[in-house]
């Protein structure tokens, strides 16, 4: 059996050994380096370096993006204005309404033919050739991407170059944009008449919203916005009220008792200018027949939005109980009859009829109707009246039962229910 002395002297050599390590390594053990200030002067220079690369990069990819979306957003002759390449048949929109009735690219002698061209409409649509060969745009939904995402507006030049500048997404909000309500994307980039007919695209080169002018102002409605109202342009009713100027609708149970009517279509919106003014036509008028065939229907005035086939058309109205025979005039086109060949885009105003309407009281009929001061009061319950006095009377006959009034307002006449 081993002894245990050996093992206490084997541990404290090591011991030994360990202490010469420590004392060795405290004599050789290096100084400490010097510390290095920076000052604030220095400390700016790099942060401004920093950002003026971020800057560059920032720059460079903006200028990528705008390069992969350039070929869909073209310069338009004869419009004046940028356009997008819609979709693949071959339909540019832009911000309309007064496109002209020839117009092409700078790209190439390619002509376009108007399909949708109203100022009903906040969007015009140019029909290319079938041959011409553009790449639509890609969208995107802009409700998708967080608040505050990079986005760049992209709009084409006269010169056949183009012009982008970066921003920010604030968010997607309804607005009135002429007649229509209509989703906008909100950013922080200014829009104008130079970014008309351009485009809001995020970095991955998917369009989020196309230029237009809605009213006074300028806004980037959304894909999804556009497509409805090229749908509401492009179907009948749509067309009715860009080559006629009439917005019509059915009668229902209350409509047709009210104006004394079994069948027909109430008229509900007359624009100065176009055909239907010119035959005068009024809001509360109910078509009940065109050249003598019943109308139940608003497929049975497919006829008016045909080629055309006879100079004019004649119509049998309701109007406060009595049939009035009127002749409209066919329209080729959806310009109205003022508008000048001399002073193209230049849209005459008509001259206002009626009694004008000096004040609305807040939560009166008349203000839940929408009507506003400024409005010209033409009709009530289908009759114009003479005077003021006149018009007082016949306001307060309807007792407790909703009254028709039409008012002019603008180029627009409309008629609308007061109801108590």
């Amino acid at each position: 059996m081993p002894s245990r002395p050996p093992q206490r002297r084997y541990v404290a050599l090591l011991g030994v050994i360990a202490g010469g390590i420590l004392i060795v390594g405290g004599k050789f053990k290096p100084a400490p380096a010097p510390e290095v200030t920076i000052s604030q002067t220095e400390m700016l220079r790099l942060q401004l370096a920093a950002q003026r690369r971020n800057l560059e990069d920032l720059t460079f990819y903006f200028a990528r993006v705008a390069k992969e979306v350039i070929p869909a957003v073209r310069w338009v002759r004869g419009l004046e204005a940028s356009a997008v390449v819609w979709s693949g048949d071959g339909t540019l929109v832009s911000r309309g309404p007064n496109a002209p009735l020839r117009a092409e690219l700078t790209t190439g002698p390619h002509r376009l033919t108007p399909e949708v061209v109203s100022v009903h409409f906040p969007v015009s649509a140019m029909r290319l050739p079938p041959a011409a060969g553009y790449e639509p745009v890609f969208r995107a939904a802009a409700r998708s991407l967080p608040q505050g995402s990079w986005v760049l507006q992209v709009a084409a030049r006269r010169d056949g170059g183009h012009l982008y500048a970066p921003g920010t997404l604030q968010g997607v909000v309804a607005v009135e944009c002429g007649d229509f309500t209509a989703n906008v994307v909100e950013t922080n980039i200014p829009l104008d008449e130079t970014t008309a007919g351009g485009g809001v695209f995020d970095l991955e080169g998917n369009l989020l919203g196309l230029v237009v002018r809605c009213g006074g102002r300028f806004e980037a409605l959304t894909p999804e916005a556009i497509d409805r109202v090229l749908e509401d342009a492009r179907s009948l009713a749509g067309r009715l009220l860009r080559y006629y100027g009439l917005r019509l609708e059915p009668l229902n149970e209350e409509t047709a008792g009210y104006f004394g009517a079994d069948a027909g279509l109430l008229v509900i919106e007359v624009w100065g200018g176009w055909p239907g003014d010119a035959a005068g036509l009024l809001p509360g008028d109910v078509i009940q027949e065109l050249d003598g065939a019943a109308v139940a229907a608003l497929e049975d005035l497919n006829r008016l939005v045909l080629p055309v086939a006879y100079p004019t058309y004649e119509l049998t109205v309701l109007r406060a109980g009595a049939r009035v025979h009127l002749t409209m005039a066919a329209s080729e086109d959806d310009y109205p009859a003022t508008l000048a060949a001399k002073t193209p885009g230049i849209l005459l105003e008509p001259r206002s009829t009626g009694l004008p309407i000096e004040e609305i009281v807040p939560g009166s009929p008349a203000d839940r109707a929408g009507l506003r001061p400024g409005d010209r009061l033409l009709t009530v319950g289908g009759r114009r009246p003479r005077s003021l006095r006149a018009a007082s009377r016949a306001l307060a006959a309807g007792g407790e039962q909703p009254v028709w009034v039409a008012v002019e307002r603008g180029r627009r006449k409309f008629g609308v229910f007061l109801r108590p």
